[in-house]
């Protein structure tokens, strides 16, 4: 401990501040430094090598939206480490590998409470939003078909990995009658439908209704409005959007979404396959035209509707014609939007577009909070 250098003691007495110092088991009036020299043989370091830590290994949530504690221990000293979930080290300051978190000499079973009750302090102290019971998770997908077992199974792996609790299909291509008893044994027993017109087009919203409320007011071939409520939540509206391919059809579903802006007095989402890119960068070809009318039209809509884009992470494109070479075509098709009373209640939202199973459309995954 001779040579603990003031750096180290401010780098310390700044990542945990004196008021963690009673945690620590060290009187307040007592200089950090003082602290360091006077401890002996008994040091806690905070592992740089920090793992996501996860409920089961298809889940990126943080098991139970909590910190969990890890006895590690070090070849060099013996001595038992703490890992934290990124966001945490991220919140409190890094690097911490540098930073000695020292206790008096006691028993190990009291080192492992005064650990615990540290990390607990350290969460008190820099409030951090982790996925918990409150997240809400949507998933919308052109699933290019619902009846055939190449879907059945990819929509059980992405239940599996993602548990969404709001699930948005289009373009069926086959009536719910057919599936209702397959999402009813995943838990999905609540559903408001447009089906497809013989194997063109459809809509269904599906839902656990142990995890929220789903209200819909108004279906179209185009769009289904729903009032959605959850605990702790105000409620508010999702727009479900299938947007169809034909221009004229499209603008028809702009005016009643314009409409409905007119009228629209609580948070508000968007989302799903509108049939539309919004820049030259959103679609990519080799042998068709990309028209600048056509995006700078779609970004006129958006914003006539007061609409933001919530963007994305994962692959940009969200669409492709599943041609080789030359003939191929990939655009950005899908996507979710809100208007800022949305936005503003869900600051961290974000959307995860995943990679393409069997359709030609990427599933896309919201999230109403960030993910570690």
């Amino acid at each position: 401990m001779d040579n603990t250098t003031d750096m180290d003691t401010e780098i310390a007495r700044e990542d945990i501040g004196e008021q963690q110092l009673p945690a620590l088991g060290l009187p307040p009036s007592k200089s950090f430094k003082e602290a360091l020299a006077t401890t002996r043989n008994c040091s806690y370091a905070f592992d740089s090598r920090v793992e996501i830590l996860s409920s089961d290994e298809e889940n990126d949530d943080v098991q139970e939206g909590h910190s969990k504690i890890q006895g590690i221990y070090p070849e060099h000293r013996g001595l038992p480490t703490i890992s934290l979930p990124k966001k945490l080290l991220a919140k409190i300051r890094k690097p911490w590998e540098n930073a000695l978190i020292l206790a008096s000499m006691r028993s190990e079973e009291v080192d492992r409470r005064r650990i615990r009750d540290i990390v607990k302090d350290l969460v008190t102290d820099s409030p951090i939003h982790y996925p918990s019971m409150d997240l809400l998770k949507l998933l919308s997908w052109n699933c290019r078909g619902a009846d055939n077992n190449n879907f059945k199974r990819n929509f059980v792996e992405i239940i599996r990995a993602h548990k969404p609790e709001i699930i948005i299909l289009m373009e069926t291509k086959v009536t719910f009658s057919k599936m209702g008893n397959f999402f009813n044994r995943l838990g999905f027993t609540a559903s408001s439908i447009v089906d497809p017109i013989g194997r063109v087009r459809g809509i269904w919203i599906i839902w656990d209704t142990t995890q929220v409320n789903v209200r819909a007011s108004s279906v179209s071939s185009q769009v289904i409005y729903a009032t959605i409520h959850k605990e702790d939540y105000e409620e508010w509206v999702l727009a479900a959007i299938y947007a169809s391919p034909n221009p004229v059809m499209r603008k028809h579903l702009w005016v009643k979404l314009e409409d409905m802006t007119e009228n629209m007095d609580k948070p508000w989402l968007v989302v799903g396959d509108f049939n539309d890119y919004a820049s030259q960068g959103e679609k990519r070809s080799f042998t068709s035209t990309q028209s600048s009318n056509r995006s700078q039209k779609f970004l006129e809509r958006i914003n006539n509707c007061n609409l933001i884009n919530l963007g994305s992470s994962g692959p940009k494109m969200t669409w492709t014609n599943d041609r080789q070479g030359l003939a191929n075509t990939i655009e950005r098709l899908d996507r979710a939007l809100s208007n800022p009373e949305w936005r503003t209640m869900f600051p961290e939202a974000t959307v995860r577009v995943l990679l393409r199973t069997y359709s030609d459309h990427s599933p896309l995954v919201i999230y109403t909070q960030d993910i570690p």
